[in-house]
């Protein structure tokens, strides 16, 4: 029998291609007339923020190899250049399709009572409302920067969303500005005074307003602009003394890696955006230009405010499960037979009181588990450290790598383990440290779990 050769191109997808597909799939979601309006707009979101994810880590990869002179062909038999090329095509073509979602939904939002317009449409007194709101929350918190000769262009965030201003200064020069639309004030403000439910972005309340902050300059134009940095984790695990720390610097960096994608609004000022290219070092192919709002991930929150429920699924509500009563004792249950649960239609709390009650049970000696994803104030988290400092021997293999997921709450770690060799808690209640504490404070104890994580 002949045999076949399994490593030729045409047998292979492209990974990034093959996972824009995927998002295109999900994207598709938001055209199903017969799913709730704003779950219809939330799925504009999830794909708006697997996007952001795509670029900051798969995208910026590519782009890195670029840079670096690797142009070598992948299992599907495309270039690094060739898979740029083609997932810039592929990506601009879904964000039109994303678009054309999002405002056909946003009209159908206002038949059914709700409004997101321009500051231009408000009533007067919506915008005597507006200006208060302004002059008293937004103000204070808005830093205009020039750029010019003497003030280079500054460093903007991953992720912000910015305005660039084109303006005639007080010695009738043409100049540029920069305004950051503050991450700290709600991205769609709700108007009181209009018949109906009505909210505007939070950049054209700016907008409207620019003259105050460049005063006494003409402004010719404002165009709103959103950056994507590169944030793939850049970590070298056979050249480091002290991984953990390696880890945190590299994410502290993330923040601050080489622009990969430019957004701004639909534009005939070739001026801003000749300047905003180039001052970001970004190719036409790394720009999309939208018409619409951008950063479509702010309707997470929108569909979250009150009132919202007649366009929401009823929210689901996980039952408790029949074999483990509220007041339980799950040793005694799971002693007698092993118990599933079904995640997420019955309740995570049998998971949690089990971590706890183990926690506390001086029967128990060790605890071993494996976490995927953790919040900042994780009862489970929780749990695991009281049990540590309980003299229990705790091991947590944590998931590191989770890219756009890993914050700054990514690892919890004791400072006093009274586990440690050397260590003692004294009669008078001081902590006395020893040579393990050494080797937990430079991570060589974590060297071998992190490393497989990494991998």
């Amino acid at each position: 029998m002949k045999s076949i050769d399994l490593n030729k191109p045409e047998y292979f997808f492209n990974r990034e291609l093959s996972w824009l597909k995927f998002n295109l799939r999900v994207l598709k979601e938001a055209a199903v007339k017969t799913t709730p309006l704003l779950e219809r707009l939330k799925f504009v979101a999830i794909t708006a923020s697997n996007l952001d994810e795509f670029f900051m880590v798969r995208v910026a990869g590519l782009w890195d190899k670029w840079e670096d002179g690797i142009n070598q062909r992948d299992a599907s038999g495309l270039t690094v250049k060739e898979q740029l090329d083609e997932i810039s095509a592929s990506a601009h073509e879904q964000v039109k399709l994303q678009y054309k979602y999002m405002l056909s939904i946003l009209k159908e939002l206002e038949s059914n009572g709700i409004r997101i317009c321009r500051v231009s449409k408000i009533s007067e007194k919506g915008r005597g409302w507006l200006d208060e709101y302004y002059r008293e929350v937004v103000y204070p918190v808005l830093t205009p920067m020039a750029v010019d000769a003497s003030r280079p262009f500054p460093f903007l965030a991953n992720k912000t969303l910015n305005l660039a201003v084109e303006i005639i200064n007080q010695d009738e020069e043409q100049s540029m500005g920069l305004v950051q639309v503050p991450s700290v004030l709600p991205r769609l403000v709700e108007v009181e005074g209009e018949g109906k439910r009505t909210f505007v972005f939070l950049e054209d309340i700016i907008i409207e307003n620019c003259h105050d902050l460049f005063n006494g300059c003409q402004i010719l134009d404002v165009v709103p602009f959103r950056l994507t940095r590169d944030s793939d984790l850049d970590v070298d695990e056979d050249d480091i003394d002290n991984l953990l720390k390696e880890v945190e610097k590299s994410l502290r960096k993330r923040k601050r890696g080489a622009a990969v994608r430019l957004e701004l609004n639909k534009t005939a000022n070739l001026r801003i955006k000749k300047f905003l290219s180039n001052n970001l070092d970004l190719s036409e192919q790394e720009i999309f230009e939208i018409n619409g709002p951008l950063d479509a991930t702010c309707f997470f929150k929108f569909a979250s405010l009150s009132g919202m429920w007649p366009w929401l699924y009823e929210p689901f509500v996980p039952q408790r499960p029949l074999e483990l009563p509220d007041d339980s004792d799950l040793f005694s249950a799971i002693r007698k037979k092993d118990i599933l649960l079904h995640h997420p239609y019955e309740s995570f709390d049998p998971v949690v009181k089990l971590v706890s009650d183990a926690a506390s049970d001086p029967k128990v000696l060790a605890i071993k588990q494996t976490l995927y994803r953790v919040s900042g104030n994780s009862p489970i988290v929780a749990a695991l450290a009281r049990a540590a400092e309980n003299g229990k021997q705790v091991t947590v293999l944590v998931e590191l790598a989770a890219q756009n997921k890993v914050g700054d709450g990514m690892m919890f770690k004791m400072d006093f383990d009274p586990r440690i060799i050397g260590n003692k808690l004294l009669p008078n209640g001081k902590k006395k440290t020893g040579i393990g504490q050494f080797i937990r404070k430079t991570s060589l104890d974590e060297f071998p779990q992190f490393f497989n994580i990494l991998r």
